[in-house]
């Protein structure tokens, strides 16, 4: 029998590529990340990770990846000018690695690389200090979330008391400690043991506004209507300086705090003064973490609805004035705000809402590390789907509720942390190699990942393959129940069905002429992508195209045949029938991956070779 073979849309004329406008329904499907085969990740087919069209009934406009609504937020990693060239000088410095043009450079609990001559970028880190500050407001108080009736909702996160020592645990505790997987404990797996955390959550504080002063959509400086990001950033100052006040009166003095929070200032962030060195204090705090009370707008807000904040990551001189102007007395002048009279700022955060998952605070803190959002912030839906943390994975709830469990990052991802033990092959050249499960970290029995460099596009941007084991171990394991749907919207919008992901070799698509995956933005093209072992579009029982995250369950490679998967959507079920596995990847240089063989261990083989 013939192996099955996926094959670029390449070989073949597509209408969008020379420009043809399509008919409605045509143009659905095109946006579809499964129209013609089109998610094999081909090096320049527009369809890949297409937008997909939006679930029948689902808002148009809903917010981030803690709602199964089809539409995405507009971006909620928030950088100030100077994190903004960080993040770009390590995405060149990560580039030379993964083209062998440098070695990382180990200095102190961290390492570097010369991208360019003079100029360094932090490529990993061993460890960080967190400054974790739970705030309410003056008319609402944590612990009032109602507790969910489960019988409709088994989608909202609740506890009975969300308490110093409940975020303590669920941060920093091991995963005995709480009962499960902790901030901590996720981050070292992920790591392969090399990056963990330390620091201290600290007492409730109470802002003097009401929660709408820092929530409003109608945010507005010196009367001119502004993002609602700027009062968000208002309340990291006020909790800060709250805190900061507490502490004054409870006894102590101007100088023991100031000597406290520079406990928390070990690191220069940006190498503000372009030495290289990234171990040493730079006059801000290097990691901030607030909770504020209430719930997350992406979820409706409660009972503060559209005046509730939305989870994000953030710079106090995002959008506040200051950057370039202010900053401590070393010089560093990144904005932000002086905590009390310290002497120490605060500029970069993340915030999150009182009852957020696990997920959500791995996926904010991602951010922090460095990592974009994989899902489509500009209004679409691409193909990333449950696969990473930094996408709907950060989501993943198997019989808890949601974000219960972080997914996985991913290959790539690690990949930029540092934390990678990856093999490399090139195109079209012969080779072979075992890779472990992804989640399965420290083994000496193969490699993480496979990257496969492909030729280069015509204007010389890198282009790679990111081959990956996903099977049902480690954070893994959430993959075969954790993905959900919320699948009775008009009458149990809080009532998810749980789903499943297909094991096998996952195969991402790297190219580097795009900074982000913004694929409706980008004509159906992102930075990374997974490609679709299975890409012919599947159709629900209305007719209309499946969604993205539903559409890519089964897009690992592999050779046994896929199950079913059975859904709602507003009640009508939906069946995705068994397929049978594809095992070779064809890409449009002639370029092949095959997975040659699965083990019961879980390993698989992988090798690449060449069509022509």
């Amino acid at each position: 029998m013939s192996k099955r073979i996926r094959r670029s849309p390449l070989f073949r004329s597509s209408p969008l590529l020379h420009g043809s406008p399509l008919p409605e329904r045509s143009a659905l499907l095109h946006r579809s990340p499964r129209l013609r085969g089109s998610l094999v990740a081909a090096v320049v087919a527009v369809a890949v990770a297409a937008p997909a069209v939006h679930a029948p009934g689902a808002s148009a406009a809903v917010a981030s990846p803690e709602t199964e609504a089809a539409a995405e937020a507009p971006d909620h990693d928030l950088l100030s000018e100077r994190g903004e060239r960080t993040r770009r000088a390590r995405a060149l410095a990560v580039a030379k690695v993964a083209a062998g043009q440098a070695t990382p450079e180990t200095r102190g609990s961290s390492q570097r690389i010369e991208y360019r001559e003079g100029s360094y970028a932090e490529t990993a880190r061993t460890s960080d200090r967190i400054f974790v500050l739970p705030v309410e407001f003056s008319d609402y108080t944590h612990n009032r979330i109602p507790e969910p009736d489960r019988a409709a909702d088994n989608a909202t996160v609740w506890t009975r008391d969300y308490s110093r020592a409940y975020y303590q645990r669920q941060i920093f505790g091991t995963a005995d400690e709480a009962a499960g997987d902790t901030l901590r404990s996720y981050f070292q797996r992920q790591s392969s043991g090399v990056y963990s955390i330390t620091g201290t959550v600290h007492d409730w504080t109470r802002v003097d506004h009401p929660l709408a002063h820092y929530g409003t959509d109608t945010c507005r400086k010196n009367g001119v209507a502004v993002s609602t990001y700027y009062c968000n950033e208002q309340l990291v100052t006020d909790g800060l300086n709250s805190w900061y006040e507490d502490q004054r009166a409870t006894g102590r003095t101007a100088a023991s705090l100031a000597k406290y929070l520079a406990t928390y200032d070990t690191w220069d962030r940006n190498d503000h003064d372009r030495d290289g060195i990234f171990n040493e204090p730079d006059g801000y705090l290097d990691r901030v973490m607030l909770m504020f009370a209430g719930e997350s707008q992406a979820n409706g807000g409660g009972a503060n609805g559209t005046d509730a904040i939305g989870s994000h990551r953030g710079s106090v001189s995002y959008l506040q004035s200051g950057a370039g102007k202010l900053g401590p007395a070393n010089g560093n002048r990144d904005g932000g705000s002086q905590v009390g009279d310290s002497g120490i700022w605060v500029n970069d955060y993340t915030m999150t809402n009182e009852n957020r998952g696990l997920g959500t605070l791995a996926h904010e803190y991602g951010h922090d590390l460095g990592l974009p959002d994989l899902y489509d912030t500009s209004g679409g839906e691409n193909s990333t789907g449950f696969w990473s943390v930094m996408s709907h994975g950060s989501l993943l709830s198997d019989e808890a509720e949601l974000s219960a469990h972080p997914a996985d990052l991913g290959a790539w991802a690690k990949l930029r942390l540092g934390w990678l033990d990856h093999a490399t092959a090139q195109a079209g050249t012969a080779s072979t190699v075992v890779l472990n499960p992804l989640s399965v970290h420290s083994s000496t029995q193969g490699k993480e990942a496979l990257l496969v460099k492909l030729p280069a596009d015509a204007e010389g941007n890198a282009r790679y393959y990111v081959v990956e084991n996903r099977q049902y171990v480690g954070e893994d394991r959430y993959l075969k129940s954790g993905p959900f749907q919320l699948g009775w919207r008009s009458t149990l919008p809080k009532l998810k069905e749980r789903l499943h992901y297909e094991s096998g070799a996952l195969i991402w698509y790297w190219n580097t002429k795009y900074r982000d995956n913004r694929t409706k933005a980008n004509g159906g093209h992102g930075q990374i992508l997974p490609v679709d072992a299975h890409a012919e579009p599947a159709l629900a029982t209305s007719g209309a195209v499946i969604r993205g995250r539903l559409q890519t369950y089964d897009a690992p490679f592999g050779r046994r045949p896929t199950a079913a998967l059975t859904f709602h959507q507003n009640g009508v079920k939906t069946t995705i029938p068994s397929r049978p596995g594809v095992p070779v990847l064809a890409g449009p240089d002639g370029t092949t991956i095959t997975v040659d063989e699965e083990y019961p261990d879980g390993r698989v083989k992988v090798s690449v070779g060449s069509s022509g």
